[in-house]
């Protein structure tokens, strides 16, 4: 999410007038800024999430716990997190952390979006009820032709979008493990989950690993956002017309 993140202080910025080029009141122009410190979190969080995921080796994950021979002590797997280690010592630990990290993951990149969209209603006085303030409710009040318009009614940018927003509301809903299924494999190999083909914003939609998978919502979370972020500060007076 570096790209985002870089782009968030200048945003922050532009966020202080309003399209009638005076200040928005205080008490407004501080929630926004809280936002905007949300969003930043939630990316952080989203890398967080995905260093779990990336750092599991599937095919070590039966091996795990076990003594091999002339060894002091049993295998353990080591994730490398940001200042820190996460050991894993058991193949259920392994699905623990690998359900909980793409939990975890799905839910900050959907909430990154609403939270940005909420930023955007707050900033530009929309009255789009906050609950409801997503960034494809923002897209409603775009000008198709407006800077913002064009990125958000762009499938490049938004295709990804009601997809991991469903994937959340499983995730969140105990339904994980209806998303969640593993290749055919031998019996005595636990294989790396994938990600139901339902989920899928490839053409033609198609079930990916769970890494591949969440590499590639961070990738395209980071790029919308991004280029969201972009448009409205190439013009910060009023983007959506």
């Amino acid at each position: 999410m570096n790209r985002l993140k870089a782009r968030l202080p200048a945003f922050d910025a532009a966020m202080i007038p309003t399209n009638a080029g005076g200040h928005v009141p205080v008490a407004v122009n501080d929630e926004v800024h809280a936002l905007i410190r949300a969003i930043s979190r939630k990316a952080r969080f989203a890398e967080m999430h995905l260093s779990v995921l990336n750092g599991i080796d599937w095919d070590q994950c039966d091996d795990l716990g076990r003594r091999p021979a002339g060894a002091a002590d049993p295998v353990r797997l080591k994730v490398l997190l940001s200042e820190a280690y996460l050991i894993l010592e058991h193949p259920s630990a392994v699905i623990d952390h690998a359900y909980l990290a793409f939990d975890g993951l799905t839910a900050a990149l959907a909430n990154m979006t609403d939270t940005l969209g909420r930023a955007i209603n707050l900033a530009y006085g929309l009255n789009i009820p906050p609950r409801q303030a997503s960034l494809i409710a923002i897209r409603g009040q775009c000008n198709p032709a407006s800077v913002l318009g064009v990125v958000l009614n762009d499938p490049l940018y938004t295709e990804w979008l009601p997809k991991i927003r469903d994937l959340r509301g499983r995730c969140q809903h105990a339904d994980i493990e209806e998303v969640l299924t593993t290749r055919a494999g031998a019996l005595s190999r636990r294989g790396e989950p994938y990600v139901d083909q339902a989920y899928s914003w490839r053409t033609p939609a198609q079930p990916t690993s769970i890494m591949v998978y969440a590499q590639e919502a961070v990738q395209v979370a980071d790029s919308c956002l991004d280029t969201s972020l972009g448009a409205i500060l190439a013009n910060p007076a009023n983007p959506l017309r």
